[in-house]
């Protein structure tokens, strides 16, 4: 990836409102000045009112050929994955376990099920078979607790999220085929240059193809970045996106 796209992504997914600034500013300094948007005939008053009226349609989630376009994927089905923060855990715990115990439990990497099994041990002391239904109980909540997090992102990036895919070139054979009903469609110009609101420039960015789906509930909890700087890669070189 391009120095200044890594830069770009650092800044914008920073929690200082001055990186934001200076993420969208940078980013400005490197649109291309034109961008082609392959388009084919078959709904012709909607490509006539791109063509005659400057209007871009937006195209819905759901619509395009990837049905893991714009979504959360869950890596991991173990509780442990996703809390990063185990204070809470440790403050509520602490009056009642041993804290040597509990500091060798923390650390560990399936902690949240060994924690679940001393919680149940001290509920149940002499069931065993009650341990373990509290055990899978316990797990069982708290993934579906994940789970409906994850559910929820995508959900709403599907009520919210719409879109429209631009590349710099206006060429290439494949997008021809795909994107303009097997070459009897048009490729559409826009110069970049000529977009007088600041706001619609910013809504221009750099689209990258990835080799992972990203995890909203990790990275929401601060576990991880987004994958497109930390497992990016280019199917194709060549083909530069943008997503209005």
């Amino acid at each position: 990836m391009d120095d200044w796209r890594k830069r770009f992504l650092e800044l914008y997914m920073s929690k200082e409102t001055a990186d934001l600034s200076a993420a969208l500013e940078l980013k400005r300094e490197h649109i291309p000045r034109l961008l082609y948007r392959y388009r084919g005939v078959k709904n012709l008053p909607r490509l006539l009112d791109e063509i005659c009226g400057g209007e871009i349609y937006l195209t819905h989630p759901k619509d395009v050929n990837d049905p893991f376009d714009s979504r959360s994927l869950m890596r991991s089905q173990k509780p442990s994955h996703y809390f990063t923060n185990r204070q809470p855990f440790w403050d509520a715990a602490m009056n009642h376990f041993d804290p040597d115990m509990l500091e060798k439990i923390f650390q560990k990497e399936n902690w949240f099920h060994d924690f679940t099994v001393l919680v149940a041990r001290e509920s149940a002391p002499d069931e065993v078979e009650k341990q373990e239904v509290m055990v899978r109980a316990l797990e069982h909540v708290t993934m579906e607790q994940l789970l409906h997090v994850n559910k929820a992102f995508n959900d709403m990036t599907y009520k919210m999220s719409r879109f429209a895919c631009f590349t710099t070139k206006s060429d290439n054979l494949p997008m021809w085929n795909h994107y303009a009903q097997g070459y009897t469609g048009v490729c559409l110009e826009y110069d970049t240059t000529q977009i007088a609101d600041i706001y619609a420039i910013n809504r221009l960015f750099p689209v990258y193809y990835v080799n992972e789906l990203p995890d909203m509930p990790e990275m929401s909890m601060g576990k991880s970045e987004p994958p497109l700087w930390t497992h990016g890669l280019f199917s194709d070189p060549q083909v530069r996106g943008l997503v209005l």
